[in-house]
Formats: C-alpha cells, structure tokens, sequence
C-alpha cells in the first residue's frame, strides 16, 4: 500500500531532512497588612487608600465589570532567590536589622553585609537563675505571630517568637525567679491557665542548674482548645544558622531565625539585594539543604510597581489604559496565587513561572501612575479573585481553559488578542489555494507530512490530492519505478537499474538497497543468524532468500513495518 511509502526510507534522504526548530521557613501569609509606602496621594484619590481598620480583604463586585476594590493590603512574599550560598545585603542609608518581633530596629554599624549559612554553632552557656516562659511551641510562623500579638493585648508582655527547626514556639524572656512570677500572675488573669509537671513545674523549685534555662509552661485560656500549650523540658533546636559579615571573616553576628533587613529610609535609599534596589524589606533564611533563600517582604502595590514595566513594555505599548488593565491583572493574580510557594517559605517567583518581578530600578511613570489609578482594583467572579493568567506572546488568539487545563473556567475563554485583531496579522499571512489534505485517520497525518518532505527532494507525489483513499491504495508499478529512480538519482547512483517486481515488498527492499548503495550492503553486515532472527515473524520464511538479507536491515534500522498481525505479506502489492 502507499503507507508503506512511509514505513521504507533511505539513510541518506534522512539525513538530508533534517529540520532545525524551546528548613525551610513558613510562610507569612493572611492577615499581614501594610500601610501604603508611598507619599500620600491627592485628595481627589482618597477613597483609593487602604482602611487599616476594616478586616475583610475584598469588597464583592455588584456591578456588571466584575471589579472590586481591596480594603486591606496584603504583605507579599517574593523569593528573590532560593538555595543560593550567599547574599549581600546592603543600602546607601543606614542598615537596619528587624528580626525581632515587637523590638525597635537595630541600626547597625555597616552599610553592607554578607550573609552566609552555616551548621549551627554550639549553644551558648546560660547562667543561673534565668527564667523563660513558654507560651507556646510547635508552631507555624503566622501562628506564633498571632499568638505573639494576643499575649501583648491581654497581657501587656512583650512575648517572641523564636525558631525550632521548621516550626516557632513564643516566649517570654525572664532573667529572675520574681520576673516569672510577676508575669505568670498576668498570664493568669489574662485567662491562662499555667499548668506543672513533675519536678520541672512551677516556679516555686530550686533555681535551674548552671547552664540549664528554666522553662514555666504556660496554656492559653481554657475556652480555646486549640491554643493549649503542654510543658515540654527540652525544646528542639534548628540544625543551620546565619552568619553576618561585615568586613573580613570575622562574623558580625549569627541568627537561627531568619534575619530582616531594611532601610531607615526606603524612598531615597533603598535595601539592596546583591546591589539591586528593592521598597520594602529583604528577608533572609537558612534551608534544611544548607543554602539560603532571600525574600522581598513588600506591599501588594509596590509588589504591581516592580511587575507591570517587565510584563507590558511602557515603549512598545505606551498606551495608560493597557497598563491599568494590565495592573488590575498582575495584582489580581498576585492575591488569587498568594501562598502558592508556602511551604518553601515565600508567596511567588520573580519569574514567569509566577510573574516577571525585578524590583525598584525597573519601574517607569507610566506603570506606577497605572498602579496608583487603579489602587486596590481586582477582577472577580462570583465575588473572588479570578486566576488572571496572561501571556507576552499569544499567536494572535488564546485558548479556552479547558483545552489546556483539566476544568473549563467560565471567565478564561479564547479571544482574539491582536492589537488590531486580525488586521494586524495580515502582513504576515500566506494564502493558498491547494486544496486540503482529506486525511481520516491519525496515521494518515504523519504520511502526509513523509509525502510533502519526499516531494521537496524529487519524488512525484500528488501533494495537492493527498487522501486517506490515495494512502490505502496500492502502488503501480510507475510509482515504484519513479521512488527508486529518485532515491538513486540523490544518492548519486547513475547506473541504477529498475528491478521487475518492485512493487513487492521484498523486491522493493532489494532494489531500494541497491538505489542507495550499488551494492549488497545487508549481506556484509547481517549473518545468516541475524537474518533469520529478524525474520522470526509469522510468515518470514516466505521470503525470498535473494531479498532476505535486505529485507532483515530494513526492519532491524526501522525503515520497513510488519502488518499488525505481524506479517509481511510479500505477494500482495504495496
């Protein structure tokens, strides 16, 4: 049959086709809101700033656009860098540490440091009499934060939140017997119940021996189950730590909870990651594989800021509208994706994988006015964020959700995407007029395509009839002639001879062996056990012996096909 067309090749028309042508920390996740960075804006604006006071995060859109106005904005979390050696860190202003929760930055002495992370050093000797209250442990980051902030509300006390591994327990550091008591006192009006155990409990036992802290567990009020706190004698500890330096090797300082830098003044001079500036602050955290990863904690519409000049160019397309539009898509996936990465201990990529995020020194005036028209502005459906996904390059049209992800999404629906629609692309379409291929079955596809390269080098076939009926008809003995003829011709073996009943697979493997190497080459490199191994199908012992040889370097190199039921049929035509 035709197809067998497809199935026979010659090596060196192949290699004339070619074609060339594409531990880890938590997560600070909801509840995180900021108060806006920039300056504030103009009167006529002022119902675009964000009520700190409101607790809902989106306002559900009533009208037919499908927008809503944010109430409260979201710290975002971008892994700036993950599982890398080392950062630099530095600002033209002063440098701040912010680590401690509730504790007033630290400014520090240099403008510039390197963190590094290293196995953790040994603890640290703790002398007599120090008393810690444990609030709380086995906590996730958000949680312990919370917890944190509970216990200063009802208590007054300055709790912390200190790392343990992967997970935070809270805190409140006491340096006597009398200290413990006084703030025990107030964690129990406050409604905590402070539970003893055993030889450790409770504050009346002797002082703690050299070098062992004591530890009076407390639990938060009975009515919340959920916060009750077990006394534990020997919490956990993490296995990496973070190492400052300053100038020379001589560390600055070490941390095993993760290290928050800024700056004293973020308009005028910004914190800097490996010299690159970034609004808001850099957070740096030691993985349980050794590296460290660098996160930007910033505000959602900062976050827009450093988006919208790398996904929609401001000189390709400087038009303010598309940049809105493009703002309101960017902050709205940003909300809808927050939290992807938590496990890992940030929000989003810097890279399309997420959206292309490069900070500070690429925003432009008309991406942040588009940013600041449209503050807060997310689309909707069914009164939640959407999935805005969007593309650099579309093809002229996008897809329906459902030919590319497992589930149809109403609001992801194919459209034109051409500036122009289809006008735009007319200088680049090719028209024909040769009819189409009339190809039913799958097979038939990849034939078609075999019979337009095959074409292109010679070969006469009817590319502009090309048919499933042509591919399942049988070869004439014309046909076959001028196939072998071509191979010959561009092997460049002229004294070629036609060989009577080629129309036959056996006859045509010889005779396309001979087209393409003058010679028996299949006799020189099959033996007569290899010859009858490749043979071993149903009716193999057909063949014959004159063919054997070239029909068994045929099947072994993949350019000759058995039916499906495993036969040659070498008396039927092709």
């Amino acid at each position: 049959m035709h197809s067998l067309c497809r199935s026979i090749s010659v090596p060196v028309l192949l290699a004339s086709l070619l074609l060339s042508p594409l531990t880890v920390t938590p997560s600070i996740n909801a509840q995180e809101l900021r108060a806006p960075a920039t300056p504030a804006a103009p009167a006529e604006n002022a119902s675009r700033a964000w009520p700190l006071q409101q607790s809902s995060i989106v306002n559900q859109a009533t009208g037919p656009s499908g927008l809503a106005q944010l109430t409260n904005e979201p710290l975002m979390r971008i892994a700036l860098s993950t599982d890398v050696s080392g950062a630099t860190i530095s600002t033209p202003g002063h440098l701040l540490r912010a680590s401690e929760l509730d504790i007033t930055p630290q400014v520090l002495e240099t403008t510039r440091l390197r963190v590094e992370s290293r196995l953790l050093s040994p603890a640290r000797q703790v002398s007599d009499g120090n008393y810690d209250i444990e609030i709380a442990r086995s906590l996730s980051r958000e949680d312990a934060e919370r917890m944190v902030a509970t216990v200063k509300e009802l208590t007054g006390e300055s709790a912390r939140a200190v790392a343990e591994a992967d997970k935070w327990r809270v805190i409140i550091p006491r340096q006597s017997l009398e200290d413990s008591e006084t703030a025990k006192a107030k964690l129990e009006e406050a409604g905590f119940e402070v539970r003893a155990s055993g030889s450790d409990a409770g504050p009346a036992q002797a002082p703690a021996t050299t070098n062992q802290a004591r530890n009076i567990s407390a639990a938060a009020p009975a009515k919340s189950a959920a916060n009750t706190v077990r006394l534990t004698s020997r919490p956990s500890v993490p296995t990496r730590e973070l190492i400052a330096f300053a100038r020379g090797s001589v560390p600055l300082f070490r941390s095993s909870a993760p290290l928050i830098f800024a700056s004293n003044d973020e308009v005028n001079s910004p914190i800097r990651f490996n010299d690159k500036p970034y609004r808001g602050r850099i957070e740096v955290f030691a993985t349980p594989r050794g590296a460290i990863t660098v996160v930007n904690v910033i505000g959602l519409e900062d976050y827009v800021r450093g988006v919208i000049p790398n996904e929609l160019s401001a000189g390709g397309f400087p038009a303010l509208e598309a940049h809105k539009a493009q703002a309101i898509a960017a902050r709205t996936y940003a909300l809808r994706n927050r939290g992807q990465f938590a496990s890992e201990g940030f929000d989003l990529l810097p890279t399309t994988r997420s959206q292309v995020y490069r900070g500070l020194s690429s925003e432009n005036s008309l991406s942040s006015r588009a940013v600041d028209e449209t503050r807060g502005v997310i689309a909707t459906y069914q009164g939640e964020p959407i999935n805005a996904l969007y593309t650099s390059t579309c093809g002229g049209r996008t897809e329906d959700a459902e030919n590319i992800f497992p589930n149809a999404v109403p609001y992801l629906r194919g459209r034109e995407c051409a500036a122009e629609g289809k006008a735009a692309f007319a200088p680049f379409m090719i028209k024909s007029s040769r009819e189409i291929f009339e190809i039913k079955d799958e097979k038939g596809l990849a034939s078609a395509l075999d019979v337009a390269l095959l074409a292109t080098n010679g070969f006469a076939l009817p590319v502009d009839k090309v048919s499933s009926s042509w591919l399942s008809a049988h070869v004439s003995e014309a046909e076959a002639r001028e196939w072998l003829n071509a191979s010959a011709l561009l092997a460049r073996k002229v004294s070629y001879q036609f060989l009577d009943d080629a129309t036959k697979a056996p006859a045509f493997s010889t005779a396309l062996v001979m087209a393409v190497f003058g010679d028996n080459r299949a006799d020189t490199l099959l033996n007569n056990a290899d010859v009858d191994y490749l043979l071993s199908f149903h009716d193999g012992e057909q063949v014959p012996r004159a063919d054997r040889a070239n029909v068994a370097m045929l099947l072994r190199d993949g350019h000759l096909s058995l039916f499906p039921d495993a036969t040659l049929r070498r008396k039927e035509t092709m």
